[in-house]
């Protein structure tokens, strides 16, 4: 019997990034093979346990359960505001030395949340042998990525649309299979500084991490060094996986490429961003349905400000009548 790697992907205040076309994307790797495992957790259904504060992070919640325009927009504000709730250390720059002392205090809080859940919602489940975070919050001196231990923190904070293409989404799939291999193989498996277009180049900039994310390579060091590390078998899934001929074309239907485009609007050829723009959105649709777009647009906006004065009256009134 075949016993996988488990790879747990970890989203932690992301609210510009398309969570759930990218969980997509990493979950498409257990298609393809069996030897390694890949799971997604969001830290804000954790966090979420405790009913939110702030007046703001419940309209956006509110928001974001209703087939309105800009929904994805308010659910990544949202969830966001629910991370850094229970994830301060989250609101500030990221010292790259700080994963034994904070992210894994946050991860024992969350896991041991995980395990109390009932059976019933998988609390019993086995826990990965690597833990890959995904973030927007930027590290000290333009890192972007760190690992120590099981744990590796990925930050996409520095991404800007002027790398693209490749899109965000395969440079975090490649991060994530790089730092899941490092994790897991280490000390077999480390980076290297000079930029080959391997998986594991140490990339001084992200403008290197560009030419690494778009070249399916791996050296002849790592290859070695993999070869006296990995089972066989798990060599070959690994470059199966590193090879991104599995995500497919567009043109062609039911494959991971058009599958990302036809359910969540996200373009790896042509999205430049975190998430597709308006602008994406305008290229894909008529005139007509762009008409009802922009007067939906116009109410929402319209009803979000109405709402918000009406509350912020509310709260006054209310306060008048208060013992002083």
């Amino acid at each position: 019997m075949i016993v996988p790697t488990q790879v747990r992907v970890l989203f932690i205040n992301c609210p510009r990034l398309d969570t759930l076309a990218c969980a997509y994307l990493l979950l498409a790797q257990n298609e393809i093979q069996r030897e390694f495992e890949f799971s997604v957790h969001h830290y804000w259904v954790f966090a979420g346990q405790q009913p939110a504060t702030s007046l703001w992070t419940r309209l956006l919640s509110e928001w974001s359960g209703h087939r309105l325009p800009f929904r994805k927009w308010a659910l990544g504000r949202s969830t966001a505001a629910l991370d850094l709730k229970e994830a301060p250390h989250f609101k500030e720059k990221m010292n790259s030395h700080d994963l034994s002392s904070h992210v894994m205090q946050l991860l024992q809080s969350h896991d041991a949340w995980y395990r109390n859940l009932p059976a019933s919602y998988g609390g019993n489940d086995s826990f990965p042998d690597a833990t890959v975070v995904v973030t927007e919050t930027p590290f000290q001196g333009a890192y972007f990525a760190s690992a120590e231990g099981n744990v590796a923190i990925i930050s996409i904070a520095q991404w800007q649309k002027q790398f693209s293409p490749p899109s965000v989404l395969e440079f975090v799939l490649r991060m994530v299979q790089r730092y899941m291999a490092r994790i897991c193989f280490s000390p077999n498996v480390g980076s290297h500084y000079s930029t080959r277009g391997c998986i594991w180049d140490f990339d001084a900039n992200v403008y290197d991490a560009k030419i690494t994310t778009a070249v399916s390579f791996i050296c002849a060091q790592c290859d070695a060094a993999l070869s006296r590390a990995l089972p066989t078998e798990k060599l070959e899934a690994l470059k199966k996986l590193v090879d991104h001929k599995w995500i497919g074309k567009i043109e062609d239907a039911g494959s991971i490429a058009s599958n990302l485009r036809r359910i969540f609007r996200y373009d790896l050829a042509r999205t430049r961003g975190l998430s597709p723009s308006f602008f994406d959105r305008v290229v894909d649709v008529g005139t007509a349905q762009l008409a009802a777009l922009f007067v939906k647009t116009v109410v929402v906006v319209i009803a979000s400000v109405l709402s918000l004065l009406i509350l912020h009256k509310l709260k006054f009134s209310i306060t008048d009548f208060l013992p002083k």
